[in-house]
């Protein structure tokens, strides 16, 4: 192999794929990244046997072959390397790296030892517009959860409905759901990964991402990038049973006002799991958290309309928290009692939610 290059794109490359690895694999090969030599450009490649990213850098390729090289080292070699352009040469177990200034070996491992990953042969493929995924993505997987043992909720389902895709997130305590409107119609159900939607919301390139699905993979092409993910096998909770259809008690209240009044309140209810009240009263929203260790705090936001029936519940503040730090302007909170669910809307007019559940009150 024997490949030229500009470092700034390889570097690039490098940090995309390259987060796909880990030092702690048992396996050392996925520590390594593939590179693929041909006449015109280098594949560089990742996979951690759930996921996997390729992506490609344009150059001159002198002599076309294959390698294996930590993906780590390599990155940071790149990194730290001032010089414009890079010549990479390598054989079976050894790349060769030359520029201006610097001179370097890695020690590889064949690229016939790389696990061949299974790709996504969907028959249709559909245009997903990057930026609204990617908010889609932000604003639901705070609501998935983090713990793998889980794997059904920690993922993300993808529910395409005629001519729109609904994303949703739930840990069981939340969810979150954003609809984002297409330009075609496809149909079907995908659970994603929480890593895979991870990975995709990082990617750019393109404005449009092209997504392509068989039973057990699904494919997203984001410009001269594609990532390869598995889709999860099993039922997504009956979420559409849990959301209200009506909220009699509903007000408006700017996001940043209720964040701050929640943050603060979060920094006296660390050690009772972020468990705080919040009273919904007359003018004003009062949001009340007591340590019996730190002491306790007390904040008030004025309202701009009555609430007409007063409500109080008693939630995990930071649940809260991490759905108001994906929004901005005011926000449309829906109450029914202490016992039910809190809807909370965007009030632009976007087909997004976030919906939690009250904690259980003396």
């Amino acid at each position: 192999m024997k490949f030229r290059t500009t470092r700034e794109n390889l570097a690039k490359a490098v940090g995309i794929a390259g987060r796909l690895t880990s030092n702690r694999s048992t396996l050392p090969i996925l520590q390594n990244i593939l590179l693929i030599a041909s006449k015109t450009k280098l594949v560089v490649q990742a996979t951690n046997l759930e996921q996997t990213i390729e992506t490609e850098v344009v150059g001159d390729g002198e002599e076309v072959g294959k390698l294996t090289v930590p993906a780590r080292l390599f990155g940071d070699y790149l990194q730290s390397n001032a010089d414009k352009e890079i010549l990479i040469e390598g054989d079976d177990t050894t790349l060769k790296i030359s520029s201006l200034n610097h001179k370097a070996q890695i020690k590889g491992l064949p690229a016939e030892e790389y696990p061949s990953v299974p790709q996504a042969k969907g028959e249709s493929s559909v245009e997903l517009p990057t930026s609204k995924i990617v908010e889609a993505i932000s604003r639901c997987i705070i609501a998935s959860a983090q713990d793998d043992s889980r794997p059904i909720l920690n993922s993300l389902l993808w529910r395409f409905k005629g001519k729109n895709l609904v994303v949703v997130g739930t840990d069981g305590y939340r969810l979150a759901s954003c609809e984002i409107a297409l330009n075609q119609e496809t149909e079907g159900d995908f659970i994603l990964p929480r890593r895979t939607m991870a990975e995709l919301s990082k990617l750019d390139g393109s404005d449009t991402i092209t997504m392509s699905a068989s039973t057990n993979q699904v494919k997203f092409v984001v410009g001269d990038t594609r990532l390869t993910s598995r889709v999860l096998d099993g039922s997504y909770p009956a979420y559409e049973a849990i959301i209200p259809k009506k909220t009699p008690t509903t007000l408006t209240v700017a996001s940043s006002s209720l964040l701050q009044g929640l943050r603060m309140a979060s920094l006296f209810s660390r050690d009772s799991a972020y468990s705080t009240k919040i009273l919904f009263k007359d003018n004003k929203i009062t949001i009340t958290a007591v340590s019996t260790q730190l002491g306790e705090n007390t904040n008030e936001i004025p309202l701009t309309e009555k609430v007409e029936s007063e409500v109080i519940v008693s939630i995990n503040a930071q649940y809260l928290i991490d759905a108001l730090a994906v929004l901005s302007g005011d926000v449309q909170i829906g109450l029914n009692d202490a016992k039910s669910p809190i809807v909370v809307r965007p009030t632009g007019g976007e087909k997004m939610l976030y919906l939690l559940m009250p904690l259980r009150s003396d």
